[in-house]
């Protein structure tokens, strides 16, 4: 039995290791690729979101402190519940979850690499364009989806009447 167990030992001990090395390998990719600077974006959005509120709300000058508390707290919030620090190791899961080793390393490479480099800066000005893209080509195409919407209920108002 001892020697079933020293035996099995230097396996359990190398997979260990061999599990940590890929965490390590994947991290590396994050740092790469800069994933941490997602959380900056959350921060962003989340400016423009309490933006919105106080335009919406229409906050007056003499409210706009209420306004900057509640700000700060969720500034707050968002700083203890949702950094990179508690993010970054499900992160981890998640690519070792859908990425090979052999992925991983390729993408290492390929973001040392200066086209890898110049995707990486210039990927959140396409996002951003695509996004803008999008949302012109649905307002083109929202008002004919609504017209079917509409066109769709009067149809099925139709046959329930005929069929009472």
């Amino acid at each position: 039995m001892l020697m079933a167990f020293l035996l099995v030992l230097p396996v359990v001990t190398f997979a260990g290791d061999d599990d940590a090395q890929r965490r390590l390998r994947v991290e590396q990719l994050l740092d790469l690729i800069d994933a941490d600077l997602m959380i900056d974006n959350v921060y962003d959005q989340m400016n423009q979101v309490m933006a919105q509120t106080a335009d919406q709300m229409k906050i007056q000058p003499g409210e706009r402190a209420v306004l900057d508390r509640y700000h700060s707290r969720v500034t707050e919030l968002l700083k203890s519940d949702f950094s990179w620090e508690k993010l970054k190791p499900p992160m981890i899961d998640l690519y070792l979850k859908h990425y090979s080793d052999q992925e991983i390393s390729d993408m290492i490479t390929f973001y040392q690499t200066p086209s890898g480099k110049s995707l990486l800066k210039k990927m959140p000005l396409v996002m951003r364009d695509s996004v803008q893209l999008s949302q012109q080509k649905m307002q083109v195409v929202f008002p004919k989806i609504q017209q079917l919407i509409e066109e769709m209920a009067t149809e099925i108002e139709t046959t329930r009447k005929a069929q009472d």
